[in-house]
């Protein structure tokens, strides 16, 4: 749409200025305004009325598209957003039950070590 709209707002531009250029666009009398137009300039006129509304259509219809790409990329930014923070929550979670196993070992360690101590001491008892 956009390119159809400039393509046609070149056209019509180009159509004014060439159906203006070198020629008269108004007689000199005494006549109200409107009737000191001649076809040449009506031509042209109707031509800049034209890429002007055309221009408008232009701006409002990317501005349209600019303000929903805007929303889109909005809403992508808080999916990926929500996303990353469930998989830092599962991942937080991931590495608090990691964080529990290591506690456990460690104490389960812990109690095999005063138990080799205590088995050491033992035989240095024994021999």
């Amino acid at each position: 749409m956009t390119v159809f709209l400039n393509l046609a707002l070149l056209i019509v531009g180009t159509a004014a200025t060439l159906s203006a250029f070198g020629g008269k666009t108004w007689l000199e009398s005494d006549k109200p305004f409107l009737e000191r137009i001649t076809l040449r300039g009506w031509i042209s006129l109707i031509c800049l009325v034209l890429a002007l509304a055309l221009g408008a259509i232009k701006e409002f219809y990317t501005e349209i598209k600019d303000t929903k790409k805007e929303q889109e990329s909005r809403a992508t930014a808080q999916r990926l957003e929500d996303e990353a923070n469930k998989k830092q929550s599962e991942l937080k979670s991931q590495l608090d039950a990691s964080n529990s196993q290591l506690k456990i070992a460690n104490q389960s360690l812990s109690a095999l070590k005063d138990k080799n101590d205590a088995q050491a001491d033992r035989l240095k008892d024994a021999v």
